[in-house]
């Protein structure tokens, strides 16, 4: 650790993903960290999908990890986001693992990083836990796109949105917005008015034409 830190590194990833690590050499690799001063990152899961652990058994163990001192729990999903952490075999988002894992690091759900190559995933996870959900294992090329999933700009989120304004009563279809040339002159606010009242309001001739 002193090494990683002499070397220039910031923090380091403490992981059993591959070998085996008893407790007592995890928070003996974290206190080493800490002492070097580096910020210590853990991961909870099995790379194997064969090998996966209890989902609450996961779920304490980063518990312990963050009050071991670790600064944030990765929570494994390799690069095919399948077989492994809260993913069935075919990448779909097991909810009751989710929710397990909510659960039990109730309050410290933000201190997670969630592993989610797959964009259905990633829209889960941001509906479950909010726009600045720990995502990790993102390709380059679709940071980008997960960027846009974060502020509503695809679909999967932009359509919770239009629901939530529709259902309120902020946004309905047969409404438009409309700006008057007065109102842009003198800074009045926008008039909000029904579709019907533009479709029925006849246009006024003036000497310059119509308005």
């Amino acid at each position: 650790m002193r090494d990683a830190a002499d070397i220039g590194f910031g923090a380091v990833e403490i992981s059993d993903g591959t070998i085996e690590v008893s407790a007592f050499r995890r928070r003996h690799a974290i206190d080493c960290a800490l002492e070097a001063g580096l910020v210590a990152v853990t991961e909870v899961g099995k790379k194997d999908p064969a090998m996966q652990p209890p989902i609450a058994e996961l779920a304490r163990q980063a518990q312990r990890d963050l009050d071991w001192g670790a600064r944030w729990v990765i929570v494994e999903g390799r690069e095919s986001g399948m077989g492994v952490g809260v993913f069935d075999a075919r990448g779909n988002v097991t909810v009751d693992d989710v929710e397990t894992f909510a659960s039990i690091l109730d309050g410290q759900q933000h201190r997670l990083i969630w592993e989610a190559p797959l964009k259905h995933q990633q829209a889960a996870l941001i509906a479950r836990f909010g726009l600045n959900v720990g995502l990790g294992n993102i390709a380059p090329e679709g940071v980008l796109a997960l960027e846009a999933l974060r502020l509503g700009l695809r679909f999967e989120t932009l359509k919770p949105i239009a629901d939530e304004l529709r259902i309120s009563g902020r946004c309905a279809s047969d409404q438009i917005e409309a700006v008057l040339i007065g109102e842009a002159i003198d800074g009045r606010a926008s008039l909000t008015r029904p579709l019907h009242a533009f479709a029925t309001t006849s246009p006024t001739r003036t000497a310059n034409g119509m308005s």
